[in-house]
């Protein structure tokens, strides 16, 4: 299984939009692996989680073809992973040579905008699937169970585990340490991951809820050891940045190399 980091930061981004901070400065200079756009991965060639407005340039940086896309999975509606005005532009007055509909994935409030959202063809060339928390679900080759994050407590917030291949991924971005609930699903279903991907948008200070920060990256990777659910082979990532908390890359690479934990950046690609 592949996975191919798109974007790899927060809602501002880095730089961000507005913002001429020390950090923002630092990276309008540096550029490189610094330069962080909104979040989203694509597994394989064929499902996507999440959605941000800075898919289009995702799309044309990394050389992808979207109206290839099968199935595309969302976390929650916060507009830095949800952009539904976007599916808009696969109705028949926007998009041609489709000849297959695009399968998209959420909680109620996904789903809700999504058919409410103009001009999107709902039933038509997207085909809307509401998801409920623990309830696993086959999306074509893969086994995908989503899990209650702890995040926005307004909204059904989602992470999710993904299995293909005889691999499984836990993708777990925009959430605070996990809840009791998924402790227990993940922990009473002994789901062993070969890939963590963890929120990390507090950088090296804590955070207990909404997001993660490096410390709680510890703690979690110390409780999945101590159950057997990881291994010395599992690859951990940490990603979701936000310019409010963030060092440089070099820097984030030196710190977490010593903890066997990798740093996101934008474009990159994992194979497990």
């Amino acid at each position: 299984m592949k996975l191919h980091y798109l974007g790899t930061a927060a809602a501002e981004a880095i730089p961000a939009i507005w913002c001429n901070c020390e950090v923002c400065q630092k990276a309008r200079k540096m550029r490189g692996k610094d330069i962080r756009t909104r979040s989203q991965v694509l597994f394989n060639d064929d499902l996507m989680v999440d959605f941000p407005q800075d898919a289009y340039m995702h799309m044309l940086q990394n050389q992808l073809e979207f109206y290839r896309l099968k199935y595309v999975i969302f976390t929650h509606s916060h507009q830095d992973h949800f952009y539904p005005e976007e599916f808009a532009m696969r109705s028949k007055d926007y998009a041609a040579g489709i000849t297959e509909p695009v399968h998209v994935y959420g909680n109620n409030v996904c789903a809700e905008r999504l058919r409410k959202t103009p001009e999107v063809d709902v039933d038509g060339r997207v085909v809307i699937h509401e998801l409920h928390n623990f309830e696993p679900v086959q999306i074509g080759d893969y086994l995908v169970t989503p899990l209650t994050a702890n995040h926005d407590p307004r909204e059904n917030c989602l992470i999710y585990s993904i299995e293909n291949g005889g691999k499984r991924v836990l993708y777990s971005n925009d959430t605070g340490e996990y809840p009791a609930q998924t402790w227990d699903y993940i922990e009473q279903n002994h789901l062993k991951f070969d890939l963590l991907s963890m929120d990390c948008t507090i950088g090296m200070k804590d955070s207990k809820n909404y997001h993660m920060g490096y410390p709680n990256i510890l703690k979690m990777k110390e409780r999945f050891e101590k159950d057997g659910l990881i291994d010395e082979k599992t690859v951990v990532i940490a990603t979701h940045y936000s310019h409010n908390f963030y060092l440089p890359y070099t820097e984030l690479e030196r710190i977490m190399e010593k903890d066997h934990i990798i740093p996101s950046y934008d474009g990159m690609q994992v194979e497990i």
